[in-house]
């Protein structure tokens, strides 16, 4: 478990919920110094999760309205935005290993 994870789940234990615990893990990582050590992967994933055309979100959504309806849309715009997020956090993620080389 890392830091950043740590602090998220001391947070949610103590009543805060996701987004606020994550904030706040983050800002007590800037506060001890140990900001620049969090993985590009984890703030990543918590914009993917918390934004609201998510991959997931759509699939859990598409399949509610299916159920109901019979009707099954392709949540194409969800796959798009998380593809470019993706290719965008590789990018950061790159860059950051060619420096430190």
């Amino acid at each position: 478990m890392t830091a950043g994870a740590y602090l998220t789940r001391l947070g949610r234990i103590h009543g805060l919920g996701r987004a606020a615990a994550t904030r706040g893990a983050l800002e007590w990582l800037e506060w001890f110094g140990a900001a620049a050590y969090v993985p590009s992967a984890l703030i990543a994933t918590v914009v993917v999760l918390f934004a609201g055309a998510s991959p997931a979100n759509a699939a859990v959504t598409g399949l509610v309205t299916g159920s109901r309806t019979g009707v099954v849309h392709v949540p194409l715009l969800p796959l798009a935005a998380a593809g470019a997020l993706a290719a965008g956090a590789v990018a950061v993620a790159c860059a950051l290993a060619s420096r430190r080389a």
